[in-house]
């Protein structure tokens, strides 16, 4: 078994990889693919770190099957925190009870789903996933990449196919299985955009808080209502916090805190029930980080 993530904001990564190596057995192989060049070996003992440029995520996800031969692959965004071996179990167990069964998604994604033969199918989530590559290498070429949608299936006219949304339609066509799991935040918790708000607001040359505060409040009553705008820079400040109680170090250069971005993001999340939801995401998970890490 390999479990296999991509970095971009070591934050993250480090939080992400504390949690993971309190749950999966010491025999199983951690492989990280690093872009930002940033990680540090020592940070993570036993695991394999490679710097790969930050290509699409789907890219670099046929890169780590073409290159590493396991069996089975447990593919997380870095972002995802398992709490409990227990999914992953039962997880392990279905694949093995179905042989038709290829990947196997712990959080299905209802937002656009597939239209085929007149039934709505969510599509599988990326955020943790099982890929049974030995299956899915005796099947033809496949691809996690996402690609242009001109086929009409996609419900809502969705522009594209986002990372592994194509290749679960074309396993389906093929009559192989693909499990998505309804999304349970009981074992297996994910921040949400946690690295595309790092590159969209710091991977920059000048990396300071002022340059980050005009992008994100040039008119501040449109940006809090855009929740998945604001969302996404909560996770990102709330691991770098996290990462800073823990490690005693720093990352990003700013005197702000996440404490701080959510007291002002309060004053905005009224009639706004995803952001209410995002903060409150993010307090639960923040908790259960310190609670296993810092025990």
């Amino acid at each position: 078994m390999t479990v296999f993530t991509c970095s971009i904001y070591p934050p993250v990564t480090w939080l992400w990889f504390q949690t993971l190596i309190r749950v999966v057995p010491d025999s199983w192989k951690i492989l990280i693919y690093d872009a930002s060049g940033l990680l540090e070996k020592k940070d993570y003992p036993g695991a394999e770190i490679v710097r790969m440029p930050n290509w699409e995520h789907g890219r670099k996800i046929d890169h780590a099957l073409q290159h590493y031969p396991d069996d089975v692959f447990f593919v997380m965004d870095d972002d995802s925190f398992l709490f409990s071996r227990e999914p992953l179990m039962q997880a392990l167990q279905y694949l093995e009870a179905r042989p038709d069964c290829i990947l196997y998604s712990f959080h299905e994604n209802s937002y656009q789903p597939m239209r085929i033969e007149g039934q709505s199918i969510p599509r599988m989530g990326t955020y943790s996933f099982l890929v049974h590559h030995e299956r899915l290498k005796q099947l033809p070429p496949f691809s996690f990449r996402t690609r242009p949608h001109k086929e009409n299936i996609l419900e809502g006219d969705f522009p594209y196919w986002d990372t592994g949304s194509w290749l679960h339609y074309n396993l389906l066509k093929m009559g192989k299985q693909v499990h998505c799991a309804p999304q349970s935040d009981e074992h297996l918790i994910t921040l949400f955009g946690t690295s595309s708000a790092y590159v969209s607001l710091w991977n920059a040359p000048r990396r300071t808080w002022r340059n980050f505060w005009k992008k994100l409040a040039p008119d501040p009553e449109r940006i809090w209502m855009d929740s998945q705008h604001i969302g996404r820079n909560l996770s990102m400040m709330l691991s770098h916090q996290l990462y800073q109680e823990c490690t005693g170090r720093t990352f990003l250069p700013i005197s702000y805190s996440y404490d701080d971005l959510a007291r002002q993001a309060r004053l905005y999340t009224a009639g706004n029930e995803a952001l209410e939801w995002f903060l409150n995401r993010n307090e639960e998970t923040a908790q259960l980080i310190k609670k296993v890490i810092l025990r």
